[in-house]
């Protein structure tokens, strides 16, 4: 998925830690973003725009480096965004193979994971579980491969 900057950024400097994640990842921006966090931790929970804070914009990306660098500096595991997705709807919105969801399943506490299962998103989204979602965003992208639509 490819987001470009306004998505995120407003005037503040409080989205650093967002537009580190936007960023093409390699070993620096890696190093950037845990420089970052260390520096501005209380940054780790602001929403930008979207209401995503930077760890939901990580699993939104599947960027499991810069989702490890964040949890490792304590980022909130259980946060919503302004439709009630978590991070689970989030990541499985883009239809992640297994070996791209594992990582980023495997990072977040056991317990947050089994809770955010059965999580569901506002009724303007359906009220789905994030399996529910999966299931829904497949089909979708399956059918636009096709170039069939939903009646």
């Amino acid at each position: 998925m490819r987001l470009s900057w306004p998505y995120v950024l407003t005037f503040s400097g409080d989205l650093v830690i967002h537009a580190a994640v936007l960023a093409v990842p390699s070993r620096k921006t890696v190093e950037l973003l845990s420089h970052l966090v260390k520096t501005y931790p209380a940054l780790l929970e602001i929403k930008s725009v979207e209401q995503l804070t930077p760890l939901m914009l990580t699993y939104k990306m599947g960027r499991v480096d810069f989702a490890k660098v964040l949890i490792e500096a304590g980022a909130e595991q259980t946060p919503k965004d302004g439709s009630w997705n978590n991070l689970l709807h989030l990541v499985l919105q883009e239809t992640p193979t297994t070996e791209q969801l594992k990582p980023m399943l495997e990072l977040l506490d056991k317990d947050h994971v089994f809770r955010m299962m059965k999580e569901r998103n506002s009724l303007e989204h359906e009220g789905r579980t994030p399996l529910h979602q999966w299931i829904v965003c497949s089909l979708l992208s399956q059918l636009k491969s096709a170039g069939l639509t939903m009646p």
